[in-house]
C-alpha cells in the first residue's frame, strides 16, 4: 500500500537536487532548480515519489552529456502540482515517444547498452505517478533534448487503494499496479499493469 503524508513539493525537490549535485560534481553537467512560490501541499507517499524523481533524474543525466544542463521545474497547473525534468540531450524520435513508458523499451538502444540500466525506470515512474492519482508525458525532438512531466493532485486529499487493488513494492519497485484513480488525467482508463 501507499504510505501517504502532506508532503511540500518544494522542499522534497531542494533535497533530492543537493544529493544529485554532490553525486554528478565530475560529470560537469548544470543541475538547476525552478519552483513555483507558494505551492500547495500534496498527499503521497513520500518514498514512492522520490523513486519517481530519482528515476527521471538519472535518466536525465544519463542521458545529457558534460556541458549539458538537466532543469526541474514545479509549477501549479490547476488542481495538479506539475513537476518538469528537461535535460539538453540528444532528444527521443517521434517514433519512440509512444513507447516509453513500455517495460524493456529503450528508445536509444546502443546508447543504452553502453551506459547499462535495465530499461524499467520509466514505467516504473508512469505506474507510481497513476497510483497517485497524477499522470506522466513526455515532450521531445530530435537533437533538442526531452522533457518528462508528471502531475500529481495538489492538496491534501489522501491516496487509497481499494482493498482488492494490488500495490505491493519492494524498493526496487519490481510490481506495480494502477488503479485507475487518475485525477490529473481523468480520461485513462481503469486497468492493471503487473512490472514483474
Amino acid at each position: 500500500t501507499l504510505n501517504s503524508t502532506s508532503l511540500e513539493m518544494e522542499s522534497l525537490l531542494q533535497t533530492l537536487i543537493a544529493d544529485w549535485r554532490l553525486k554528478i560534481s565530475e560529470k560537469k553537467i548544470e543541475l538547476r532548480l525552478e519552483v513555483e512560490s507558494g505551492l500547495p501541499t500534496v498527499c503521497g507517499d513520500r518514498f514512492r515519489l522520490e523513486q519517481v524523481l530519482n528515476n527521471l533524474i538519472e535518466n536525465a543525466i544519463k542521458y545529457t552529456d558534460a556541458g549539458g544542463s538537466v532543469c526541474i521545474s514545479a509549477a501549479q497547473a490547476g488542481e495538479c502540482i506539475e513537476v518538469r525534468v528537461r535535460d539538453t540531450g540528444s532528444g527521443i524520435p517521434a517514433a519512440d515517444l509512444p513507447h516509453i513508458f513500455e517495460r524493456f523499451y529503450r528508445a536509444d538502444k546502443a546508447r543504452s547498452r553502453a551506459l547499462g540500466g535495465t530499461g524499467l525506470r520509466l514505467s516504473i515512474v508512469k505506474h507510481i505517478v497513476q497510483l497517485h492519482g497524477g499522470s506522466v508525458s513526455p515532450e521531445s525532438a530530435v537533437g533538442e533534448g526531452s522533457t518528462i512531466v508528471i502531475r500529481v493532485p495538489a492538496g491534501a486529499k489522501q491516496v487509497t487503494l481499494d482493498s482488492g487493488d494490488a500495490a505491493q513494492f519492494d524498493r526496487n519497485s519490481e510490481e506495480a499496479v494502477d488503479t485507475g484513480k487518475n485525477e490529473c488525467d481523468p480520461d485513462f482508463p481503469k486497468r492493471s499493469f503487473p512490472i514483474k
